[in-house]
């Protein structure tokens, strides 16, 4: 089973029902999805039998590699940087793809998911505008720690545990609330509240993207 059953909000935020359980699944997982990668079938029932915090879990470690390897070959040190906006997101979308994907109510994942598009759309706007994406851009603060670190061994020691590491970590932590939300869909219903507060979010990013153009 990849969704633990639980019977009230407080039980969706319980580590040890909601979360621990599932953990061995981390193990297993690369060697299911190298076994089933020719069978796009088999990669569907993956994963809806993984449990959907594990897997985009897995991803955020998997990320780890790829941006640590871009980054030493380029020496540009903001490769996470260019996927900053994008990654919550993401998280996000695969939450509410998962629920779509079991049947369960998804109103107010449906919610979250336009606002964090939203949210998505106005920040990645603003770093592509501001250079972000040209190539061998980078974040000036990264050169700076370099000078400060002043140890080539020491820095990529600091790119492993925090720029490719806990960053990526970082960006799939701020979503596991989305998770809560996945879990207790079947048990709390949608209500004027909520509609209501989505609004106000969309609203909250507007006015912050006026903001942007005020300072452009």
């Amino acid at each position: 089973m990849a969704l633990p059953l639980v019977k009230s909000a407080v039980a969706c935020t319980d580590f040890t029902r909601t979360v621990q359980p599932y953990i061995p699944q981390l193990n297993a997982l690369p060697q299911q999805i190298y076994s089933s990668a020719t069978d796009l079938q088999a990669l569907k029932e993956l994963y809806l039998n993984t449990n959907p915090l594990i897997s985009a879990f897995a991803f955020s470690l998997a990320l780890v590699p790829i941006v640590l390897v871009i980054s030493e070959i380029n020496k540009n040190y903001s490769q996470v940087d260019r996927i900053w906006s994008l990654l919550p997101t993401f998280y996000n979308l695969h939450y509410v793809a998962y629920a779509h994907a079991k049947g369960l109510p998804t109103q107010r994942l449906d919610s979250l998911a336009i606002i964090s598009l939203v949210w998505s759309a106005r920040l990645t706007y603003n770093y592509w505008r501001k250079g972000g994406y040209q190539v061998g851009s980078e974040d000036y603060r990264w050169e700076i720690v370099k000078d400060y670190v002043n140890s080539p061994v020491i820095f990529f020691v600091f790119n492993i545990v925090f720029i490719s590491l806990a960053q990526s970590l970082l960006l799939f932590s701020v979503t596991m609330p989305t998770y809560v939300l996945l879990l207790a869909a079947p048990i709390t219903k949608a209500q004027t509240p909520d509609i209501i507060f989505t609004q106000v979010l969309i609203g909250c990013v507007f006015l912050a993207y006026t903001a942007d153009q005020q300072q452009w």
